[in-house]
């Protein structure tokens, strides 16, 4: 049985950090991907996809995350805060073995931990293949003025290496909580993002006028999906018939007007075909019976009818 995938929606998971930190490393080493060595420096940001699996009962459900590595240029590290409102997590990554840039990876990392203060946090020393003042969580706290919390973890975390089980066991508990969190109020600052980048730019009435198309796009739509369950509806009332009819039997509508052939019938009109007449062979002392109305037929009209209705009403409904 192959792998089955979470329907809920793809969340985002900021990695920021000073540009030489070790993010793009750090992320082609959870991705498993090769040739880490070869990393270029961000310009920008970029994103991969990563699929972490999920315990759900008895199932195991492979989630999607977008893994956002954002550029650390000390000239680009204002789109940071561009991205804060919709990602669901963070990791911070700085260079543990530059101690001269500390003060500068401090005020960075005040500064993204005041605006994600409700986010759960991976921090990475890396780089801890090469000297480093900084190799425990207490050496953290006590350089940076930083008390972990809860919702806070530290690792010193080697990138370039392919067994890295600080990396791996930090990962593992920020996607775990975030497996659990609540993405309402994400989706809704993504809806609203995108909402905004589509009007960027446009005056009030550009903006009206493209509303105006989006509407009139939207309503074009939705009446040809009216035309088309129309359309599939008189079908399936059309082959009913065609089933339940002989050619030039006599048929009456829901009025009772009789029709002569099925040619006459109006599409869509449910109909009943006529009612066989048979004589009751039964003797009786007081001479031969009336003629009466045989139910059998009458009853697989009836029947035929009812499904036709119910057909009607889930072709309409859908």
């Amino acid at each position: 049985m192959g792998q089955q995938y979470s329907k809920i929606a793809t969340q985002d998971i900021m990695f920021v950090g000073l540009d030489n930190s070790g993010k793009s490393t750090t992320i082609k080493q959870i991705l498993g991907h090769e040739s880490l060595a070869s990393t270029k420096p961000t310009m920008g940001f970029e994103s991969f996809s990563y699929y972490f699996p999920q315990q759900a009962g008895c199932r195991t459900y492979m989630r999607k995350f977008n893994m956002i590595d954002l550029g650390g240029h000390e000239k680009i590290r204002a789109i940071w805060r561009n991205y804060y409102d919709t990602s669901l997590g963070l990791v911070f990554v700085f260079d543990a073995s530059d101690v001269h840039r500390y003060p500068e990876v401090k005020i960075a990392l005040h500064q993204v931990l005041e605006a994600n203060s409700s986010k759960y946090v991976l921090i990475c020393a890396n780089k801890q293949d090469l000297s480093c003042s900084i190799q425990t969580s207490e050496q953290f706290q006590a350089e940076f003025g930083i008390k972990l919390t809860p919702q806070m973890q530290f690792q010193p975390t080697v990138g370039i290496l392919d067994q890295n089980q600080n990396l791996k066991n930090g990962m593992e508990w920020l996607l775990n909580h975030l497996s659990e969190q609540d993405t309402s109020k994400v989706d809704e600052n993504r809806a609203a993002l995108k909402n905004k980048r589509r009007f960027a730019g446009l005056t009030e009435e550009e903006k009206m006028d493209k509303l105006k198309a989006i509407k009139k796009e939207n309503d074009e739509y939705e009446e040809r999906l009216r035309q088309e369950k129309e359309a599939k509806r008189i079908q399936i009332v059309e082959l009913e018939h065609q089933e339940i009819l002989q050619p030039g039997e006599e048929i009456q509508d829901m009025n009772g007007t009789v029709l002569q052939n099925s040619k006459e019938q109006k599409p869509g009109t449910a109909v009943l075909p006529e009612r066989d007449v048979e004589e009751d062979t039964k003797p009786s002392i007081d001479g031969p019976e009336p003629k009466t109305e045989k139910p059998a037929r009458k009853r697989r009209a009836k029947a035929v009818l009812s499904r036709t209705e119910n057909q009607d009403a889930d072709v309409l409904s859908q």
